[in-house]
């Protein structure tokens, strides 16, 4: 036991893989200052949700689900997102379980879910304040990344839209796995090791993109460490992450049916999802007017790549080549990376990503930005930056109050997603159900019409077109429109046929 502290060394951070010794000045300040300035900051972008209703956009059937009935903590682990045993498609039991707490809290009503994902968003700002420290940027730069973070609209998806709950939960776990990690590197104590397979269990449990963080933790110790990193202790180390996701897969096998099916899992969709990667970074670098149900677009996909180029010959003209900007790109493409292996049945008649899925691996663009932008020093003075950073912070709140507002009611979510992705034959069919529920026949016919123009073979468009045409006294165009929705396989279309067709 009195050895334990010499293989350290091993673990100790070394002046030339360490930015912050030639790039940063460091200038120290408190966390009594901090802590409230990043939650405040967080509670003025995206307090406003605490009043929002549901989407009506997988929103509402997960609240009638955990506030209908009771369920005990162990389904959480043996039922799908849904509650669904041996269901397909997500497993989420970290998610599922924070549901449940949610509704044993308020017994029903959105607001306890907005309030949580609230208070999950400004707390997972104040650990990446603490992980960018570690990281070597120094606590005044790394406060101003943190209430970026905290107040940036292209994260509204994951604050202000329920489900995105576990991309929260995902967040906060991700980033206490690696500055637990740093940690351990730095000193060589077993509690950091423990912690990192702790965190990265909780990872795994929220959502199903953190078994790519076995991988990207390695790749750390190697990029920082280079040969150093081969030894007993760190070859344990991720033995131990491992056997962590080990776990989580028996688990998730024991609760699951299997994969999604076939055509919507797998290369095929992730060739085809590529262009998420920089159409994701131009909602970064241009937040406005982000869909909420996206489809790749040209000009996101072109501000993408040139963001990417600039960010290239900011690093190109640095004076030596930078580990953690290497590792800052790895991360963000390694945590979207699963995601992209799975493609919605619609393709992109419905949307081809969600913004919520970049919430952790835009901490990786955060860091690959702090190493491509040295410190500024004392070039400039503190009062102009003071201002121009105060500035920077009110326009991104404006803007992220402006883009979670779209997630207040489902009509409002379903304008911006046909206003911002017209191609989306999904949201125009939900918006017409929504239409038809309120008596707008006409315009929910309207809407039903435009979808089955982008895709005419959407079965439950058919089948709700149908609905419309017997409603309006159509029963032959009825009729039709059911017959080839239960071609597809739709089971509701054929007890239609059956009960009014013959």
């Amino acid at each position: 036991m009195k050895k334990i502290n010499k293989p350290a060394k091993n673990h100790a951070p070394h002046p030339k893989n360490s930015p912050a010794k030639s790039t940063i000045t460091s200038q120290p300040v408190s966390p009594i200052l901090a802590f409230p300035l990043i939650i405040l900051a967080a509670a003025i972008a995206f307090g406003p949700a605490l009043f929002f209703g549901v989407t009506a956009f997988d929103d509402d059937k997960i609240i009638g689900i955990f506030t209908g009935s009771p369920h005990r903590m162990i389904d959480a682990v043996t039922s799908n997102a849904f509650m669904e045993h041996k269901g397909q498609d997500f497993y989420r039991p970290l998610q599922s379980l924070s549901f449940m707490i949610d509704a044993a809290i308020s017994g029903g009503g959105p607001a306890i879910y907005h309030l949580t994902n609230i208070l999950l968003h400004a707390i997972t700002a104040c650990c990446l304040w603490r992980l960018l420290i570690l990281l070597g940027f120094g606590e005044r730069r790394s406060l101003a990344a943190a209430l970026v973070f905290a107040v940036h609209p292209l994260f509204a998806q994951a604050v202000a839209w329920i489900p995105g709950r576990g991309d929260l939960l995902l967040g906060l776990s991700g980033i206490v796995t690696l500055a637990a990690l740093v940690k351990y590197r730095r000193s060589g104590k077993s509690r950091f090791a423990a912690l990192t397979a702790l965190a990265l269990f909780c990872a795994l449990m929220a959502k199903e993109n953190a078994l790519a963080l076995p991988v990207l933790l390695c790749l750390y110790l190697v990029l920082l460490d280079g040969k150093r990193c081969l030894c007993r202790r760190t070859i344990a180390l991720a033995g131990s992450w491992f056997a962590v996701s080990l776990v989580y897969i028996v688990l998730r096998k024991g609760a699951m049916s299997g994969l999604p099916g076939e055509g919507t899992f797998g290369i095929g969709p992730l060739i085809g999802n590529l262009r998420a990667l920089p159409e994701m970074l131009a909602g970064f670098f241009v937040p406005w007017d982000i869909p909420v149900l996206p489809s790749f677009t040209l000009s996101s996909t072109i501000i993408g790549l040139c963001a990417a180029i600039l960010i290239v010959f900011a690093l190109a003209a640095q004076d030596r080549m930078k580990p953690l900007a290497l590792f800052g790109a790895l991360w963000y493409a390694g945590l979207l990376l699963p995601g992209m292996l799975y493609r919605q049945l619609l393709g992109a008649h419905a949307f081809t990503y969600l913004n919520h899925r970049s919430y952790l691996p835009m901490v990786g663009i955060i860091i690959l930005l702090l190493e491509a932008v040295p410190s500024i020093g004392r070039r400039v003075s503190w009062r102009l930056l003071l201002a121009a950073g105060a500035l920077a912070l009110v326009i991104l709140c404006l803007l992220a109050h402006r883009q979670s507002a779209f997630f207040a009611d489902p009509i409002t979510f379903y304008n911006q997603a046909i206003r911002t992705n017209p191609s989306s034959a999904f949201a125009l069919n939900n918006r017409a159900s929504l239409r038809s529920e309120r008596g707008d026949i006409q315009g929910a016919i309207r809407d039903m019409d435009a979808a089955l123009r982008l895709d005419p073979n959407f079965p439950a468009c058919l089948l709700n077109r149908g609905i419309l045409a017997a409603y309006v006294g159509d029963t032959a165009a009825a009729c039709g429109m059911w017959a080839r929705a239960a071609g597809m396989g739709n089971g509701m279309a054929e007890d239609m046929v059956k009960k009014y067709c013959k």
